[in-house]
């Protein structure tokens, strides 16, 4: 049933354990592409017919004398470039796009530029219809060899995917990458040998691309199949494939910034002696930098003049947590407290500085209620897409699909874009989909600090249901009588540094003196 399972290694790996999660990112990305669109997925065709049209009239009157059959030579290099340029274009928003979700819910960091570079194939794919329109209107053979089509792709998106990874994560430090890519990417075109033959340049010019530029390597090896007939040499071939995976290794290995060595997920069997959540010894620090450097070149200009200063902060220091299974603890502190922050090093997204965390069973993780709701989205999109999102399966968010909606109070307007929602909706629609399941652990930040008086007392009326029977309670919340009505005991945090623990009963009273309460 439940909820996904990490690899404690963090790797790319890891998106194995995310295959509906990528089916909902790829949908959802195609679904809103095409939304408001009169003609829909057609445009997948048409446009690079459109394309293929202009530049046929703009280039056919300089190159077709050498290339017989020029719109289908012009159209195989077209897509295919399309392809790799948009996919790795969308890629590089990847992180930054879903930045407000990863602060709040464990997600493979991987999934979402993958999940671009996807959906851009399956648009891919779909223009191929505009090439079989040219094939058909053109008289051209169809050659058996079309049948390698798909070898020629699965190329192609091993190293869109890599090339995306990197600018991922480029993108997140330096906005000026979406620039520097922009430019190198209309010389790249230029450098394809799209839409003339390359046998015209010069001959340390034509040796320098078939051998050092990819996305040729890849036209190429798509036009011997599709417009010749034939299959590429031997050194095209192992061309392609070693550019797909060097680039795909390299953009995997940059991208991976967040290892979890030090964060172990189990799903064993959980004694009531055992410890369900260990938290040990564990640090968090950022680097808060002196100045705002967002672009490349000031970055290189102050690292060579080492003028790059940062300053350390400790979010968390020394903290020592044992919580048994059904046992319900309540975090306390001010704002700033670090409480938060355990959350998230618990729930594994952030990575403590020193220390271990070891958690057994399966998390669900209420950091921030709504949190991966789309907007864009209807409500009923929103609830596979959450759902996945948190980990459930797509058979196991349909089967509790009816008591979701019933929860959420929603039936009236399933249909209606998340966006028209006030935030009493939107936290009822999260909360439902979060507890719809018998989590092992359910770690919960301020939840009940929203949405109106009868909605705060269902939400409370189910949380004492998931505790009744055996769920583990990890709860944030200023308000000290949740905390004693929920839970069993206490942390008390001020400034990342535990000051106690114990019932509480004991800490909730504690704080209130020292807080003149």
């Amino acid at each position: 049933m439940t909820l996904v399972r990490k690899d404690k290694t963090g790797g790319f790996l890891e998106v194995r354990h995310y295959k509906d999660l990528l089916i909902q990112l790829v949908s959802r990305d195609l679904k809103l592409k095409y939304r408001r669109s009169v003609l829909g997925y057609v445009w997948s065709v048409l446009n690079p017919l459109l394309i293929m049209i202009v530049m046929y009239v703009v280039f056919s009157k300089l190159f077709d004398r050498n290339i017989p059959n020029f719109p289908v030579y012009l159209l195989v290099g077209r897509t295919l470039y399309d392809f790799i340029v948009g996919a790795t274009n969308k890629a590089m928003d990847g992180i930054t796009s879903n930045a407000a979700l990863l602060k709040k819910t464990y997600v493979s960091k991987y999934m979402f530029p993958l999940a671009k570079v996807t959906s851009c194939m399956v648009d891919y794919v779909l223009s191929l219809g505009a090439l079989l329109i040219v094939l058909i209107f053109t008289g051209s053979p169809f050659y058996w060899t079309m049948l390698l089509f798909p070898l020629i792709t699965l190329e192609a998106y091993i190293f869109a995917c890599g090339m995306g990874f990197f600018l991922a994560q480029m993108h997140v430090f330096f906005r000026d990458t979406r620039y520097i890519y922009n430019a190198f990417t209309t010389m790249w075109m230029y450098a394809s040998a799209i839409f003339y033959p390359v046998d015209i340049l010069p001959n340390w010019m034509r040796l320098l691309v078939e051998n050092f530029n990819p996305l040729y390597i890849y036209i190429k090896q798509f036009r011997d199949i599709a417009y010749s007939g034939c299959i590429s040499d031997m050194k095209t071939i192992i061309l392609g494939v070693a550019y797909a995976a060097l680039f795909f290794v390299l953009g995997t290995v940059i991208f991976r910034i967040n290892r979890t060595s030090s964060f172990c997920t189990s799903d064993g069997g959980i004694g009531m002696e055992d410890y369900i959540i260990d938290v040990n010894n564990v640090t968090v620090r950022f680097n808060k930098a002196n100045m705002k450097v967002d672009n490349l070149k000031e970055y290189v200009v102050r690292l060579l003049r080492r003028e790059l200063m940062f300053q350390e902060f400790i979010a968390l220091k020394d903290v020592d947590l044992h919580i048994k299974k059904g046992e319900a603890w309540g975090l306390v502190g001010t704002n700033g407290a670090g409480k938060s922050t355990l959350l998230k090093v618990i729930s594994r997204i952030l990575k403590p500085y020193k220390g271990t965390v070891d958690v057994k069973g399966s998390v669900a993780a209420l950091i921030e209620l709504g949190a991966g709701i789309d907007p864009n989205m209807s409500a009923r999109e929103n609830i596979f897409l959450n759902g996945t999102l948190l980990g459930y399966k797509k058979d196991f968010i349909q089967e509790k699909f009816d008591e979701i909606v019933e929860f959420s109070e929603l039936q009236d307007f399933l249909d209606s874009p998340v966006k028209n929602f006030s935030s009493g909706m939107k936290a009822r629609l999260g909360f439902s989909i979060a507890t719809s399941v018998q989590p092992d652990i359910l770690i919960a930040d301020e939840i009940l600090s929203v949405g109106d008086v009868r909605f705060k007392k269902k939400c409370s009326e189910r949380m004492q249901n998931m505790l009744s029977n055996g769920t583990t309670l990890l709860y944030v919340s200023h308000n000290m009588k949740s905390i004693e009505q929920l839970c069993d005991k206490a942390l008390w945090l001020d400034h990342g540094v535990p000051v106690m623990q114990g019932t509480a009963k004991e800490v909730c009273a504690a704080y209130n003196k020292k807080m003149g309460v």
